[in-house]
């Protein structure tokens, strides 16, 4: 199992082979169980409308990667307690990451899990706290 950001599965979905270690990355996370924050489904689905808008992402493009999503075994953390919410803002704000970005580094240090991220800040605060980051 490992964690995996929202941006990094819009670039496998959407084949984008610039940030592609190799072309087995996607078939090797599909073998495998992703653990995603509770909010990644929106932000994926974000995504896919901004592309869309932008003229990046054909309707063709976009029924392909909701195969590829489809094909992902995708585990949704639940959402955090209202009482946990306080203590990822100030983690969130030490690291200089979003609350958003926070939470997948937390999610993979809470349970000693790889992150699998392209986000440059996101990659460094994990490493600084020990977490394993995928693409090596």
């Amino acid at each position: 199992m490992i964690v995996i950001d929202a941006s990094a599965i819009v670039a496998l979905c959407l084949d984008e082979r610039d940030l592609l270690a190799d072309d087995q990355t996607f078939e090797s996370l599909a073998e495998q169980q992703l653990l995603v924050p509770a909010h990644w489904h929106a932000e994926i689905g974000n995504a896919f409308v901004t592309n869309l808008r932008r003229g990046r992402l054909s309707n063709g493009q976009l029924a392909y990667a909701i195969e590829n999503l489809a094909i992902l075994q995708i585990v949704t953390q639940p959402v955090p307690r209202t009482e946990e919410i306080e203590a990822t803002v100030t983690r969130a704000a030490k690291a200089g990451l979003t609350y958003y970005d926070e939470l997948y580094v937390w999610l993979a240090e809470s349970n000693t899990l790889p992150l699998f991220t392209f986000d440059k800040q996101m990659r460094e605060a994990a490493q600084q706290r020990g977490v394993v980051v995928l693409p090596a």
